[in-house]
């Protein structure tokens, strides 16, 4: 016989003050103090159990079960952006509306590259207890039917499914089925992006006269699927367990042959495993159980990407002091350096006084912080529970709840950033995530954007129970991450030919500490009116995000094709757009238009340059010109109307110089603005733009 242990409703209450106050936040952006948070639920009657899952371009899903007529529990999702607003209806999205049941089993949410969204849990809209498995995109779309793909239909109780999503979109769905009489099985499915089931049959982990229970599993970069389980047996209440191992291909072949036992012992009915990836294609496995009788403590086995077992028998135990207890861990490991972070709850021999430890394991189960892990919380009445561990580069961040209050409905949500030396890295160690003085419980996090982590629980504050969430930012600051850069310069100007033929550069700037996911850089346009000219920005980028480090800037250049002589006038403009996952900013695009009425493959024997431009008092006009040719130089103003002839006539010689002090043929002084001093030949016509100052 099998137990399955499934999370209960509680029973909330608060006084309708709280509701008004929390109430506004439903709406908001991330929450900067943490007396408020962001609520996540409406559904007024109890919401528990959430799950959160985050995508790299800034979009976020929240999920949780919620009680309908009769007292069933139904799933919902909701989305939310990179700053916090929720993107739905404020209720979130019911996902299923078919019977279920007055209690919660475990269920599964995860998050496809293309964001849209996977959940994955039991009902009995059939002939029992059976998986389903439901896609929904970013717009709230169900993208493989309303009621989703049915992955079992027999009379046996199946609950508690996990999911592994792979790089092309599929996902592995395992779960274990419990009959009435006989062996106990673990079966698996794998879904193609559009829903198609790619093992027939389904895949089945057993063993005649043992239990297969609580499958983990773990995708790799291959598309292959390791698979950590229990092999039970022995009394129900305090099961004999192996973890074991294997590891699929995409066509569901197992590579590992023998798969590799990872421990053998007994170990109390309510011990889950806990996996990770070790960012090589290995997983490391963590759980806690009785070593030595009545002593609590916590270990961690590796196996490799061979399916070799790299730490000794039995595992690495975290902390092998006798005097305290090691219990109901949790597990990040940091890819990059293959390390696992290990936090738990410290206790006493009679688990009245609690506090947070943690420890650092490498491959081969080397223990990173000492023999014994460092402490971070002293043991003490303040009871610490639903430790909670996310990794960032360079270490790790751990919440917890913490009953700094006394009791145990009077909870903070607290969290603690270390590095990889076991230092604790914010000024102030704790953090408040959540300070409102209430019960809390279902913690769950994933890492965010540039540093952050995003929270969920399931919180009293408002009668009945709702969800919140929060987010906490690398630095320990609560609230959305400015994503903003700059620009250098905001404004392009083509005043010259060399501007035209050689192109302007402006630079995309990150002033963060973080690195910076530009979204979209206008690849082109075109001045108006068209036809005449038009931009483009080099290098040209086939696809984003672009990443900017931190604290740098990234080189844009516009370059463009004239395609016709535009009509005299001034300055043509348009606009070249930027953005971000939350800002947008636009660079001017200014030409002369004198230099597309030129060309650019005209050149003549006649040319004239000016200096200083702009110029204050007087300009220096210098020209080469043809002999025996009659030529003209005149300026105008910006409606193309004479100011002043400089000359008119053949050129007394080949190279000649003339000023203009600014007054028109009159002698009154012009005013401080744009001209056009323009050489007309026989043949040709040249423009060039100044500016005069004062």
């Amino acid at each position: 016989m099998i137990v399955y242990l499934c999370l209960m409703k509680k029973n909330f209450y608060k006084i309708w003050i709280v509701w008004l106050v929390c109430a506004s936040t439903v709406q908001a952006q991330w929450s900067t103090n943490p007396q408020q948070n962001n609520q996540i639920s409406t559904s007024g009657s109890g919401a528990a159990l959430p799950y959160i899952v985050t995508h790299p371009g800034g979009t976020s899903y929240i999920s949780w079960f919620s009680p309908g007529s009769g007292g069933d529990y139904y799933p919902y999702i909701q989305k939310l952006d990179v700053e916090g607003y929720i993107k739905w209806a404020s209720s979130g999205i019911q996902v299923s509306s078919h019977p279920s049941m007055t209690w919660i089993t475990d269920y599964s949410l995860a998050i496809s590259p293309d964001t849209s969204v996977f959940i994955a849990f039991q009902d009995m809209r059939a002939t029992g207890n059976d998986i389903f498995v439901y896609k929904i995109s970013p717009s709230g779309t169900f993208l493989w039917g309303n009621d989703g793909v049915q992955l079992s239909n027999n009379p046996d109780f199946e609950a508690d499914p996990v999911m592994a999503v792979h790089p092309d979109g599929s996902v592995v769905v395992a779960w274990p089925r419990t009959p009435n009489t006989g062996d106990a099985t673990i079966e698996l499915q794998r879904l193609n992006k559009n829903g198609q089931k790619q093992w027939n049959p389904d895949l089945i982990i057993s063993e005649s006269g043992f239990n297969c229970t609580w499958p983990r599993i773990l995708p790799d970069e291959n598309g292959n699927t390791t698979v950590i389980y229990y092999k039970e047996w022995g009394p129900y209440w305090a099961p004999n367990r192996n973890i074991l191992a294997q590891k699929y291909d995409p066509g569901g072949n197992p590579l590992w042959i023998p798969g590799p036992v990872l421990f053998t012992g007994a170990m109390p009915l309510y011990v889950h495993p806990l996996v990770a990836s070790d960012g090589l294609g290995g997983t490391y496995v963590c759980w806690f159980y009785e070593k030595v009788a009545n002593h609590l403590s916590t270990f961690v086995q590796h196996v490799d990407q061979n399916g070799n077992v790299t730490i000794g028998s039995g595992g690495v135990e975290v902390n092998p002091d006798l005097s305290t207890l090691h219990l109901e861990p949790a597990i990040a490991c940091d890819t990059s350096s293959h390390e696992l972070y290990v936090f738990w709850r410290e206790t006493d021999l009679n688990q009245n006084y609690c506090g947070l430890y943690g420890q650092k394991v490498s491959l081969d189960g080397t223990l990173g912080w000492g023999p014994n892990g460092k402490m971070f919380v002293p043991v003490s009445s303040k009871n610490v529970i639903l430790v909670n561990v996310t990794a960032l580069p360079g270490g790790v961040v751990a919440g917890y709840l913490y009953d700094d209050w006394g009791g145990t409905t009077q909870q903070k949500v607290r969290a603690i950033r270390v590095d990889s030396v076991g230092n604790t890295v914010w000024s102030n160690v704790l953090r408040d995530v959540s300070t409102q003085q209430s019960g809390k419980g279902d913690l769950s996090s994933d890492p965010f954007m540039n540093g952050q982590i995003l929270y969920s629980w399931s919180d009293d504050r408002i009668s009945g129970g709702e969800i919140f969430a929060q987010n906490i930012c690398e630095n320990g600051d609560l609230g959305p991450v400015n994503y903003d850069f700059t620009l250098s310069p905001d404004t392009l100007y083509f005043l010259t030919q060399n501007d035209i033929s050689n192109g302007k550069s402006f630079y995309i700037g990150n002033p963060h500490d973080f690195s910076l996911d530009v979204q979209y850089v206008q690849q082109s346009g075109d001045i108006y009116p068209t036809g005449y000219a038009s931009w483009y920005t080099t290098p040209h980028y086939s696809q984003f995000p672009v990443f900017i480090p931190p604290h740098d800037s990234l080189k844009e250049t516009v370059k463009w094709i004239i395609t016709g002589d535009m009509p005299l006038a001034t300055l043509y403009y348009d606009s070249l757009d930027i953005s971000t996952l939350t800002y947008s900013r636009r660079i001017i695009i200014a030409i002369d238009s004198s230099l597309i009425i030129t060309g650019l493959g005209n050149k003549s024997s006649a040319d004239i340059s000016v200096f200083p431009n702009p110029f204050s008092g007087q300009v220096r006009i210098t020209g080469c010109f043809p002999k025996d040719e009659q030529i003209s130089l005149v300026v105008y103003n910006t409606l193309m109307q004479p100011v002043k002839t400089l000359y008119s006539g053949k050129p007394s010689g080949i190279v000649m110089s003339f000023t203009w002090d600014g007054n028109d043929t009159g002698g009154q002084k012009m005013s401080v603005g744009v001209y056009f001093i323009t050489l007309q030949t026989k043949t040709d016509k040249k423009v060039i733009r100044v500016i005069m100052l004062i």
